[in-house]
């Protein structure tokens, strides 16, 4: 089944919101956050990681991408995926503007 080749990555509070709704349906999903206010709002969600010395990164992408590249546990783990195929999710709205804009 393709189900079990494939692991879902969520950064940020969009993209940990749209890999847990693929956890739900039994998806390997890591979900990934520098903000454990965001956390919270997914109080069921397994393999929730949190970048360590970060709380909340404003939509900010320089700083996400420096969180997670500080963070070598967070990257082991990523590295460490089995399955074939790996969908990384990154979405934010910025505030106070509300602007889309994607990570990666």
């Amino acid at each position: 089944m393709l189900k079990n080749e494939v692991a879902i990555i969520g950064a940020g509070l969009g993209g940990t919101t749209v890999a847990y709704g693929f956890q739900q349906r039994n998806y390997n999903a890591a979900l990934i956050n520098g903000s454990t206010q965001d956390n919270e709002t997914l109080p069921d969600a397994k393999n929730v990681m949190v970048l360590e010395g970060y709380d909340g990164l404003a939509g900010d992408r320089g700083l996400a991408f420096n969180a997670l590249k500080d963070n070598n546990v967070i990257i082991k783990k990523i590295l460490d995926i089995k399955e074939k195929i790996v969908v990384c999710i990154a979405y934010l709205i910025s505030a106070p503007f509300f602007q889309k804009k994607r990570l990666w």
